[in-house]
């Protein structure tokens, strides 16, 4: 939902956006009814288990279990804290925004005018998003897109022969904090 955010947010106010960095994005642009579907089941499966049911069942998403798989602390830490959001703002928000979304191919004509260097990053095990990714790689006009990432606690392996490529600009943040930027 972060990656989406960005992007409307870089659509709508392209002037105030030095770059845009949309990882994992579009999921659910290839089959809007289905994807509507999943959102209100699991605003019902939070609302009747709560936060940490809901947590154990996205632990078992293959998108999860990389993650699991290289850093078990890191996993347990991410559900962790999943299970202490709110219950009802969570419900809310799979309702009143992801299922109310538009497809990423509803904003092709506006994407095809953005302005904004733009990063796109799909992880391989990101199947919902791969398409959609690939079209945002078409369309927009200054974009490079990182396909089939692998899954880390932090990305950085992925994407270090990306970033050797251009640079490494795309390795260090500033101060403590590394990562794409």
């Amino acid at each position: 939902m972060g990656a989406a955010s960005a992007l409307q947010f870089a659509l709508k106010e392209p002037g105030r956006v030095l770059s845009a960095t949309l990882v994992g994005i579009g999921s659910g642009s290839d089959d809007p009814p289905l994807f509507r579907q999943t959102a209100e089941a699991n605003a019902k499966q939070i609302e009747s288990g709560g936060m940490r049911a809901f947590a154990e069942q996205m632990g078992r998403n293959p998108n999860r279990i990389r993650l699991l798989e290289k850093n078990p602390a890191e996993f347990r830490r991410s559900l962790e804290e999943l299970s202490r959001m709110s219950p009802v703002g969570h419900a809310n928000t799979m309702r009143g925004v992801q299922a109310c979304r538009p497809s990423l191919y509803a904003h092709e004509k506006r994407l095809a005018s953005l302005r904004v260097r733009t990063l796109v990053v799909v992880g391989d095990e990101d199947a919902g998003c791969r398409k959609p990714s690939e079209f945002l790689g078409r369309v927009l006009p200054d974009v490079r897109l990182v396909p089939r990432v692998h899954r880390s606690s932090d990305g950085r392996e992925s994407l270090a022969p990306f970033a050797a490529g251009h640079g490494g600009n795309y390795c260090r943040g500033a101060g403590t904090n590394d990562g794409i930027i």
